[in-house]
């Protein structure tokens, strides 16, 4: 048994004193010669160990627990697992030597909440040894330990298989998935980090796109479907088929009847981008002998084999003849109709219904580009049928450019050619609300959380439709169903209203002024002068009539959408002009379009639209309100500039001393909260020229206008430290910023908001 027992005097002679871990880390790496990596949140890696530094440590078992779990993360995330963990006790000199291997079952366990909490109940074994340091020997043993650079082979699961394949990827960038997985099973790039993979790939059958190379991530859309959701969704399907007739039908061999029943209906359910069959899983033995389930993937195709083969009616294509892993007749959008579900449109008896989640994947993106898969979408039959057939006085031919738009397209034009077919539909809802792709009878539906299909906090809707034509409802009304803990939890009711008009068809001001030249400067996003872009036609203007340049693209609430700067975006065709006689009744257009959506269920939800007219310039309120929120918001990147074309370019969207917006603010009369917004910008402003006063070199031009963007980005310094955290060169105005933004985020919710919307600049 090893002991901890040392004499008082003895750990007074060794004893350091350090001001605090970071301090005693560096003074260990120093001595030991070591460049350590501080991965993961660790306290550093180096080779095959785990650092893991305490100023004292009263309880080893304690602290190797929170070691244990930072070699679960990496681990997880698919990176070398050390073989040798290192507690050191910075005070005493003490290092506890142990050999992760012994702990692999912790190592494989999964752990909620901060790696340091929740320690207290560890029991661990004896270290392996307990090195005192300082001296020759205790120095030599520990870099004995130190340069040993073996790893713990792990095991692959569900839970650590995607950072592996990551990794996979990452260090074999033309590998493919079949590639992956035959070096899972027989290691050979990660024979000294895993154990060789024994596994069933329906193992994995809930995260198999996730396992998908880059580029098929891409063109395939990396969702799953959380058993929740699906659960849901079936409930969809089964009021679809509970509303078709029974068939009049005698034959005993009919396909569509279920172990020798009597009275039976025709129908199929037909998924066109099955995956790995996630929405299929909570249908019945007696539902799946209706349905026919389609991929693209060869890895899929072997998952829906196995979970579903014989239980089916068919699975497209049928053999898993590939090219690369994609399978030969597999893909939906390269022929009108699947063969195996064409007999069952053109039979007037049977009924489809459509249960899909399509690739949300924008063919106009990498793998368009790249003309070699399903991302190529401008050839497809599909593409070639909707732009010879598809109109829209919304977004015309555009919307063929997105792959979910082709499935959705394509659904009601070649698979549901009766009254009561039906499609249960996964999608972001702007095919419904802007793209006029379902002009259908709406029955039920939800918006689900895609947080939950592996990527970002946002709604996708889960729609039922009948195939009976409506094109007059304006408005229809979807729970919000969040999981939470593996239970669906109720967000409430949410109106989704369609749009008609956008910002560019009606509001765009393209009015010039005698004194305009076509010889001004272009500014990126950012603020700053940019290069004018070789695809760009339009020239730019200068004149000083021109306040800024608006920049808005169609319906959607996105950051790549809008963009407030002093002159034009080499995209000017995106928006127009701001001058002085039109910038106050313009600016709620900039306040709508930087909406921020914090609310999961209001990404991919709400809109801006035209639809409400001009009624919103004779709202005084929100005129006001809306300058002053742009006048304030760091989301304003109008910047004073001298530019190339040797003009000065000033700020003029913003309060300080001479510009048009402090003309136009001297005669509002304002509420005390607006006061208020005001104040914290005098303060701000006021806190920058001391900085300025006191630095040794100027940052504040005193010939500029400055706005808390400018001010943000030139004058609030930070730097980083050790960990990657901001530190503030003048705190002081970074809290002031501070306050001034949290004041504005409220100011915007409960004052502008509700006028947006009330004017339906926003729907």
């Amino acid at each position: 048994m090893w002991s901890e027992k040392r004499s008082n005097q003895t750990k007074a002679a060794v004893a350091l004193a350090f001001a605090d871990e970071r301090a005693g880390q560096l003074d260990f790496f120093k001595k030991f010669g070591l460049d350590a990596t501080l991965a993961d949140y660790t306290d550093g890696v180096f080779r095959g160990t785990l650092f893991e530094f305490k100023l004292t440590i009263d309880r080893p078992s304690r602290v190797l627990s929170q070691a244990i779990k930072y070699l679960s993360r990496m681990r997880n995330r698919g990176r070398s697992v050390p073989a040798h963990i290192l507690l050191i006790e910075l005070s005493t000199r003490r290092a506890y030597h142990y050999h992760s291997a012994d702990y692999l079952a912790e190592i494989e366990r999964q752990y909620k909440g901060p790696p340091s909490l929740a320690n207290d109940g560890f029991s661990a074994e004896d270290p392996v040894a307990v090195i005192d340091y300082g001296d020759f020997d205790g120095d030599q043993t520990l870099s004995k330990v130190i340069a040993d650079e073996r790893f713990t082979r792990v095991h692959i699961d569900l839970y650590d298989v995607v950072g592996w394949a990551d990794r996979f990827y990452d260090e074999n960038p033309k590998a493919t998935k079949l590639d992956l997985f035959n070096e899972l099973r027989s290691p050979t790039l990660f024979a000294e980090l895993i154990h060789p993979w024994e596994g069933d790939e329906g193992d994995f059958r809930y995260i198999m796109d996730c396992l998908n190379d880059r580029q098929h991530r891409k063109e395939l859309g990396a969702f799953y479907t959380p058993p929740e959701y699906a659960k849901l969704s079936v409930g969809l399907v089964r009021r679809a088929i509970a509303t078709l007739p029974v068939a009049d039908c005698d034959d005993a061999e009919c396909p569509h009847r279920y172990e020798g029943e009597c009275e039976h209906k025709h129908y199929v359910i037909v998924d066109r981008c099955a995956g790995s069959g996630d929405l299929e899983e909570p249908l019945t033995d007696e539902e799946l002998s209706h349905t026919i389930v389609a991929t693209y993937e060869l890895k899929e195709w072997v998952v829906l084999n196995s979970r579903f083969g014989g239980r089916v009616r068919a699975i497209t294509p049928p053999t898993p003849d590939h090219d690369r892993g994609l399978l030969h007749g597999g893909d939906a959008l390269a022929q009108a109709v699947f063969s195996e579900v064409a007999p069952y449109i053109a039979d007037p008896t049977c009924n489809v219904i459509l249960l899909e989640n399509p690739p949300y994947s924008d063919a106009s993106g990498d793998a368009m580009q790249t003309g070699e898969a399903r991302g190529t979408t401008k050839s497809t039959v599909v593409a070639q049928q909707m732009r010879e057939n598809f109109s829209s006085k919304t977004k015309g031919l555009q919307a063929t450019k997105e792959m979910a738009n082709l499935f959705i397209w394509s659904a009601w034009f070649n698979y549901l050619a009766k009254p009561n077919d039906a499609f249960i539909l996964y999608a972001p809802i702007k095919y419904w609300k802007t793209h006029e792709l379902a002009n259908k009878k709406f029955i039920d539906g939800f918006l689900f959380n895609r947080k939950h299909f592996h990527a970002s906090p946002s709604a996708i809707a889960c729609i039922l439709w009948t195939n009976a034509d409506d094109a007059t409802t304006e408005a229809i009304r979807l729970r919000a169903l969040d999981i939470k803990d593996g239970a669906i939890t109720d967000e409430g009711e949410i109106e989704v209203r369609k749009v008609h008009k956008s910002f560019n068809e009606k509001y765009f001001d393209k009015h010039g002024s005698p004194e305009d030249s076509a010889d001004g400067i272009y500014c990126g996003t950012n603020g700053y002068e940019t290069q004018r872009q070789k695809a760009t036609t339009a020239v730019n203007l200068y004149s000083p009539e021109i306040l800024g340049y608006l920049h808005l693209i169609g319906f959607a609430l996105d950051r790549n959408n809008v963009a407030l700067t002093r002159a034009a975006l080499p995209r000017r065709k995106n928006g127009f002009f701001l001058r002085r006689d039109n910038f106050q009744v313009k600016l709620p257009l900039f306040a709508a379009k930087s909406f921020p959506q914090r609310k999961w269920y209001e990404k991919d939800v709400y809109c801006t639209s035209a639809d409400g007219g001009d009624a919103y310039e004779r709202d005084e309120q929100l005129i006001k309100a809306c300058f002053l929120w742009t006048c304030l918001t760091q989301a304003n990147h109008c910047m004073s500039l001298d530019g190339t074309d040797r003009r000065r370019y000033l700020n003029e969207l913003c309060f300080d001393e001479g510009t048009a917006a402090s003309q136009f603010l001297a005669g509002l009369k304002l509420t005390g909260r607006e006061q208020v917004l005001v104040r914290l910008w005098r303060a701000v402003r006021d806190e920058a020229a001391k900085i300025d006063e006191a630095a040794d070199i100027k940052k504040l031009n005193p010939s500029f206008t400055y706005g808390p963007y400018q001010i943000d980005k030139e004058i609030n310094t930070s730097t980083k430290d050790e960990r990657g955290r901001k530190v503030y060169d003048h705190s002081v105005l970074n809290d002031k910023l501070a306050q001034l933004k949290i004041a504005l985020v409220a100011y915007y919710d409960e004052v502008i908001l509700p006028r947006l919307f009330a004017h339906d600049l926003l729907k």
